[in-house]
């Protein structure tokens, strides 16, 4: 998985208890929910982080899914092309050349 799509509880996908209301078979877990809403109302990195390591406890508490794999999509790029966001998919804002 890619910074983009993983590296918090924001963007993760996969990583809800949204149940009904997430994709269809989707797992039912309030405080999963509960602390995501928490990660986004803290007030600064330390606290996300806080709030960051109570997810992880709360996932392998319930475990909503588990990774089977990881994937990465090689990207060539020609060597002037800068700031290239790391991702699982094409993302082409902020790259420059120079």
């Amino acid at each position: 998985m890619s910074p983009l799509t993983s590296a918090n509880p924001g963007s993760m996908l996969s990583l809800r208890g949204n149940g009904r209301n997430g994709w269809f078979g989707w797992p039912t877990d309030p405080r999963i929910e509960e602390l995501r809403e928490a990660w986004f109302d803290a007030p600064d990195l330390a606290a996300q982080q806080a709030v960051a390591q109570q997810i992880q406890l709360q996932y392998f508490q319930s475990v909503p899914f588990l990774a089977l794999c990881r994937m990465r999509q090689p990207m060539a790029f020609r060597s002037d092309i800068r700031d290239v966001v790391s991702a699982s998919f094409p993302v082409f804002w902020g790259v420059r050349r120079g």
